[in-house]
């Protein structure tokens, strides 16, 4: 299993504003984003297409926002 570092989107959704509205603008509730976050429910591509029009996310630059590995969680698995 593998966990993703959302760090740079939680970043950039709070530079967007308030996480309530950023929500709102893609159509999820704050609940269902924090799922997303946390890994308690996959995050569909969906939610990464909306999210990345929302934010002016290019899509060169989609795998640093959504697929950037958790360092801390892999060195974990292989120790």
């Amino acid at each position: 299993m593998s966990k993703f570092d959302y760090g740079s989107l939680l970043w950039k959704i709070d530079q967007y504003g308030t996480r309530t509205n950023f929500c709102k603008a893609v159509g999820i509730t704050p609940v269902t984003l924090r799922k997303y976050i946390t890994g308690a429910t996959p995050m569909p591509s969906t939610f990464i297409t909306k999210t990345c029009e929302v934010l002016s996310i290019p899509k060169e630059e989609i795998g640093a926002y959504f697929f950037k590995p958790d360092v801390d969680f892999c060195q974990q698995e292989t120790s």
